[in-house]
């Protein structure tokens, strides 16, 4: 409901406020700006090569071009796996994360990504709301087909069909 995406919201800005310059692990990130393309890259054609579902090789194309474009400079921490399911409704109505243990430091726009397959239109208005009063949303035009990519070969949400997964439709700018 709008309450808990609000309290979502708020909690997603906050964490996002805590930058770092480097990405990696959530207490000791130890990689710098410059391996983050270069890295995403790698795992998804490592990631690709292993997968049942066959990757075109014009998606990856365009996804490796992407990826060298890429120059995020500031990582946040982040649930890449993010779902709904890790979340708890408290007696008190508060929300409450249960599923910590993958966190990271990366792109806020990984998490803006997911965020695509998991609001609706209606629900992705009101969450912009509420996080616009800690930062603006990130532009996801020059990231967002590496990312989906990236989470789709990490199976975050189960689905098996590429092409439904990337013709989702387009929540953020």
């Amino acid at each position: 409901d709008n309450t808990m995406l609000t309290q979502l919201a708020h909690h997603w800005g906050k964490l996002h406020q805590q930058i770092s310059s480097q990405w990696g692990c959530l207490d000791n990130p130890v990689f710098n700006a410059n391996d983050w393309p270069v890295r995403l890259e790698q795992t998804i054609q490592f990631l690709s090569g292993r997968s049942d579902i066959p990757i075109p090789a014009d998606t990856l194309k365009l996804s490796h071009e992407q990826c060298r474009r890429l120059s995020a400079q500031q990582f946040v921490p982040i649930m890449p796996d993010f779902r709904w399911d890790q979340l708890r409704q408290c007696e008190n109505h508060q929300l409450a994360v249960v599923d910590l243990d993958a966190f990271v430091r990366a792109p806020r726009e990984v998490e803006w990504v997911i965020l695509e397959y998991l609001l609706s239109p209606q629900q992705a208005k009101h969450f912009v709301e509420a996080y616009s009063q800690y930062q603006p949303i990130p532009d996801l035009t020059n990231c967002r087909l590496s990312y989906r990519l990236l989470l789709f070969l990490m199976n975050i949400l189960g689905e098996t069909d590429l092409r439904n997964w990337l013709e989702q439709p387009i929540l953020f700018k």
